[in-house]
């Protein structure tokens, strides 16, 4: 993916996890999925995190992503 649209797509996740309140969600209808904001992260399912993977940077993904567990 070019750069411009990795750094769009970071901005976006920005965007949410400034705007989203805690253990509120985030919908990915293209993609079937569905993530939680939990202390700061985007949290999902293994499924959603490897499509989230791949629209941002590694970095990025490291910092700002997370597994969501059950009763978590």
């Amino acid at each position: 993916m070019e750069a411009y649209k990795i750094k769009a797509n970071e901005d976006f996740c920005d965007h949410l996890l400034r705007v989203i309140k805690d253990n509120g969600t985030w919908g990915w209808p293209d993609q079937q999925a569905i993530f939680v904001i939990r202390g700061g992260k985007i949290l999902g399912e293994a499924a959603a995190l490897e499509k989230a993977k791949t629209i941002v940077s590694p970095e990025y993904f490291k910092k700002n992503f997370g597994i969501l567990k059950e009763n978590s």
